[in-house]
């Protein structure tokens, strides 16, 4: 979960994709559930304290960016699409639910 936490800073590749070459090459080839589970929380975390507006209009946004990342690796490098990325996007949509 430490690695996990620690690639959740990561920064976005050369395509313009998070996370970087290197470290989505690392998340795919290890398919570890224990570091997809610290990005996440990394990367929920880095979002810091927080006021949810109206609608929640901030989260749709953050679950489209992150469905957009995890379109364009979904091919490519398919565990981090589905473990990482789309938990990500759920998150994101159960708390526009809430």
């Amino acid at each position: 979960m430490c690695i996990g936490k620690l690639f959740s800073n990561a920064p976005a590749g050369e395509d313009g994709v998070w996370p970087n070459e290197a470290v989505r090459d690392v998340m795919e080839n290890l398919r570890s559930e224990d570091i997809s589970s610290g990005a996440h929380t990394g990367l929920y975390n880095a979002r810091g304290a927080h006021w949810r507006g109206e609608g929640g209009g901030q989260e749709r946004g953050l679950a489209d960016k992150y469905r957009a990342w995890a379109e364009a690796l979904q091919f490519t490098h398919p565990f981090v699409s589905s473990s990482l990325l789309m938990s990500m996007i759920n998150t994101y949509e159960r708390e526009v639910e809430e």
